[in-house]
């Protein structure tokens, strides 16, 4: 049931911290720590916070997809 929770907040959010963006992501965090260091995926910060759009995550993925094929 938590699962179904935590699906359903990821989709009605737009907002995802670096947590929530390896799930929608599949990404590992560390991975996702290293794309935003080197300025290689969109993101934001609030502070010392890293949040990501999820509309821009779902572009960037998509052209991630397409460059890869």
């Amino acid at each position: 049931m938590a699962d179904n929770i935590k699906k359903e907040y990821l989709e009605n959010s737009y907002l995802l911290d670096i947590h929530e963006a390896s799930v929608y992501t599949k990404l590992s965090t560390s991975y996702l720590y290293k794309l935003v260091a080197r300025k290689g995926i969109p993101h934001n910060r609030l502070g010392y916070k890293i949040l990501f759009n999820k509309f821009d995550l779902d572009k960037w993925l998509e052209e991630k997809s397409v460059a890869v094929n």
